[in-house]
């Protein structure tokens, strides 16, 4: 349909700001790289959090600069889509196959130990005994070098926007970046779960962030309610109150599911 004018207030986007610095620890003497557009809710919060944070921001260039900016800038934190992540994924399988076959060989094996850690690294701990000592070798031999391509300094990643691919997640949690994967829409401001440090599941978008409340709906569709729902869409009341019940509930158009821990899985469309 048509493009609509959602309306935040600054109070949605505050308290957005404040929820999300609960599950994230974004510290002032942090570096961004920034290349998202400005017109992006997720971006446009994100880059509130570092003001609030005194973050230093770097805006790329451009698009196509992105990988040249991230060695330039050393980035501690990154937000992205997922397209971009996939991307640098698809550059290192392309760069390890013009390599020597024994270099793919440990390149495969290297691979191997960084999915074995990943539980590990989930729940942010580090593996003993013969995985610890594999994974110290292969981050010597192989995660290294890739983290420095990509500035060498990261702490963490975010995506959202569109799903992330599990085996792209596990990639960069075994190397040593995690990504946490988020979920949310304009209208909520736009984070309404989110995975972090010690709590987190690929193949997930995360748990609620405080102060919100989201539920499953009896037709499964995801519904939202708290301080960081909009205020409507511009000049459209109908549409409005079809997005917002009479109780409050931010209706997402998503279908989605909790596991017993409290992960939401996004299933389909309404």
């Amino acid at each position: 349909g048509n493009p609509k004018g959602v309306m935040l207030t600054h109070g949605n986007i505050v308290s957005n700001m404040l929820a999300g610095l609960q599950y994230l620890d974004i510290q002032s003497t942090f570096t961004s790289l920034s290349f998202l557009p400005l017109s992006h809710s997720f971006e446009r919060t994100v880059d509130y959090i570092y003001f609030y944070r005194g973050v230093t921001i770097a805006y790329a260039e451009s698009v196509n600069t992105v990988a040249q900016n991230l060695q330039e800038v050393k980035p501690h934190v990154f937000v992205s889509v997922p397209r971009v992540y996939e991307k640098v994924l698809a550059k290192v399988h392309e760069n390890v196959a013009k390599g020597s076959p024994l270099s793919q060989k440990i390149f495969k094996w290297a691979v191997e130990v960084a999915r074995q850690s990943v539980p590990f690294r989930l729940k942010d701990k580090t593996p003993t005994g013969l995985l610890g000592v594999k994974l110290a070798l292969a981050d010597a031999l192989v995660f290294g070098k890739i983290r420095a391509r990509l500035g060498g300094r990261f702490q963490f990643a975010c995506s959202g926007g569109a799903p992330l691919g599990r085996d792209v997640a596990e990639f960069f949690w075994g190397i040593g970046i995690p990504i946490f994967e988020g979920y949310g829409l304009s209208e909520t401001s736009p984070i309404l779960t989110i995975n972090y440090l010690g709590n987190a599941k690929p193949g997930t978008v995360g748990k609620v962030i405080p102060g919100v409340e989201v539920k499953i709906a009896e037709d499964g569709e995801i519904i939202a309610r708290g301080p960081n729902i909009m205020k409507g869409y511009h000049n459209l009341p109908e549409a409005t109150a079809e997005a917002i019940d009479a109780e409050g509930w931010f209706h997402t158009g998503d279908i989605g599911e909790f596991d017993d821990e409290g992960f939401l899985r996004i299933t389909d469309r309404k």
